[in-house]
C-alpha cells in the first residue's frame, strides 16, 4: 500500500520538520549556517504545523493580550515565533 491512512498526522509533521533537520544537519556539519537563517527556518516549520494541523495558541490568560489573539494573523504569528523560541532554545541548551 502506498498511503497508510494511520500515517495521516505523520507525514505533515515529518514535513514540517523537514526544513528545520536539514538547516541544523547542515549547521552541525559545516558550523556556517547563520542565527538568522536558522531561526527563520525554525519559524517556518511553526507555520508548516500551522497550516498542516490548525494547532495555535489561543489565550496567555492576559485579558487584554487575549483580544489579540483573536485575529487569526496574529495567533500564526506568535505560534510560528513560540515554536521557533522553543527550538532555538533547546538549541542553546544542547551547545552548553
Amino acid at each position: 500500500m502506498l498511503f497508510d491512512p494511520s500515517m495521516a498526522y505523520e507525514i505533515p509533521l515529518f514535513t514540517s520538520g523537514l526544513i528545520l533537520f536539514f538547516i541544523g544537519v547542515a549547521e552541525d556539519l559545516t558550523k556556517k549556517i547563520g542565527v538568522k537563517l536558522r531561526l527563520l527556518s525554525a519559524f517556518i516549520s511553526g507555520l508548516l504545523a500551522y497550516t498542516f494541523f490548525e494547532v495555535k495558541i489561543t489565550d496567555l490568560d492576559i485579558p487584554i493580550l487575549d483580544i489579540v489573539f483573536h485575529y487569526k494573523w496574529f495567533a500564526m504569528f506568535f505560534t510560528a515565533f513560540a515554536i521557533a523560541g522553543v527550538s532555538n532554545a533547546y538549541n542553546i541548551i544542547d551547545g552548553f
